[in-house]
């Protein structure tokens, strides 16, 4: 089997991905990328944040819904 690189997050990475989590829990959007990430890493946050993630999606449907409806 070849050798492989095994990456590893420094302290300020880990901040960093901390903190771009945190912000996509605050704003969700429809960019499914950054939706996609987040959705995967979410369980690396705080169970608080965690439950604010699925309450923005869940409160950005419901606006979707209701926004398709007045159309």
């Amino acid at each position: 089997m070849p050798d492989r690189t095994v990456y590893s997050l420094t302290d300020r990475g880990r901040e960093e991905f901390s903190g771009a989590l945190r912000a996509s829990v605050r704003q969700f959007s429809y960019d499914t990328n950054i939706f996609s990430i987040a959705a995967f890493f979410w369980t690396r946050l705080p169970l608080m944040n965690s439950r604010n993630f699925c309450k923005n999606v869940l409160r950005f449907c419901r606006t979707t819904v209701r926004e398709s409806k007045n159309k």
